[in-house]
Order: C-alpha cells, then sequence, then structure tokens
C-alpha cells in the first residue's frame, strides 16, 4: 500500500507539472503575447479591431480611470451594440499582474463577436466624470467561457493553475525525496543489525 501511495504522489506531481506547462503554452504566453502586440489608445477614442465569428476579446484599460473605476466602455458591430461581460472573478490581475508585457493595463470586460462570420467591431472607452486619462486596448481575453467546476470560471481555474501548480510540485517533490531517504536509512540500519 505505502509504495502504491508512493507511485500515486509521483504521478501527481508529474500530471501537475504537465497541466502547468499545458497552461502557460496554451493560455499564459498567447494572451500575454497578445497584449503586447495591441495598440493602446487614449480613453475618448474609438478603436477597431476585427473578430472571428463568435470570437472572445478582452478590453484591458489603464491609468487613474481604471484605478478608480470610473471608465465606461462600449462596442459595436456596424449599427448593433454589443454586450459588454464584466470580469470580476480572480483571475490574471490578482496571479499573473507581474507577467503582463503593458504595465497597469487589465482586463475589466470580455467582448464577443456575435454572429457567423468575422467583421470588425469598435469599441470606444471614456471616463465617465471626463476627468482622469488613461488608455484602453483590445487582446486576447483571460476570462474564458463556462466553468470548470460550479462557481470556479474557467479564467479562475487557469490563472490559479499558473501560480499554484509549481509551487504544489516545489513543496511535495522535496517531501518524497526526504521519505525516499529515511526509508533507505532505515532500510540499511536495519540490514546492519
Amino acid at each position: 500500500h505505502e509504495r502504491a501511495r508512493r507511485q500515486l504522489l509521483w504521478a501527481l506531481a508529474a500530471g501537475c507539472l504537465l497541466t502547468w506547462a499545458l497552461i502557460w503554452v496554451g493560455w499564459v504566453l498567447p494572451v500575454a503575447h497578445s497584449v503586447e502586440r495591441a495598440t493602446p489608445v487614449d480613453l475618448g477614442q474609438s478603436l477597431s479591431v476585427v473578430l472571428s465569428a463568435d470570437e472572445r476579446a478582452g478590453i484591458w484599460v489603464s491609468g487613474a480611470s481604471a484605478l478608480l473605476g470610473t471608465v465606461r466602455c462600449t462596442a459595436r458591430a456596424d449599427t448593433e451594440s454589443l454586450p459588454l461581460r464584466r470580469v470580476n472573478a480572480l483571475g490574471w490581475e490578482d496571479t499573473l499582474w507581474w507577467f503582463t508585457p503593458r504595465q497597469g493595463f487589465v482586463q475589466r470586460w470580455q467582448v464577443r463577436a456575435v454572429g457567423e462570420k468575422a467583421g470588425p467591431i469598435v469599441v470606444r472607452c471614456v471616463d465617465s466624470l471626463d476627468r482622469y486619462g488613461g488608455e484602453f486596448l483590445v487582446a486576447a481575453d483571460t476570462s474564458g467561457s463556462g466553468s470548470v467546476m460550479r462557481g470556479v470560471p474557467m479564467g479562475t481555474a487557469l490563472a490559479l493553475g499558473a501560480v499554484w501548480l509549481p509551487l504544489f510540485v516545489l513543496i511535495l517533490v522535496p517531501t518524497l525525496i526526504v521519505q525516499a531517504l529515511r526509508r533507505r536509512g532505515s532500510a540499511r540500519q536495519g540490514g546492519h543489525r
């Protein structure tokens, strides 16, 4: 039973490392590259981006108005107003803020292209008080769609996995190594008697 438990823990450590690598390659790095490539514009201006069918994008904001929560954004496709979904769950800003290539930018909304074909959408963000400055850009969405478990959004699970999985492995592996060395030491002492 003890050996099976050890093998299970080693398999768990390997699985966590693999999952962590997949999260970074498939989610963290693409989001960071998208934010880095995006061109920020000042609040009060409009920004046109092309989204493919049902593609989601993130609206990222920075500056004093973003910190104070006075930024308001709208999105339109032709004459149709697109709904914005507020991003307010634990996610990228709480765990991976240090990896954001444009310092100070945080994602506040998710916008989704509606329809079966690609097309341009126009995003406009303003300071509702018309007093504070800032910038915004449209880049990859960190919040994802759906949830992993009830009440745990996909973006939250990915953000926590990107940070906590390697820390878990960093604690688990040395513990398993120390236990293996102790067992080996006990076996040697038992063999010398």
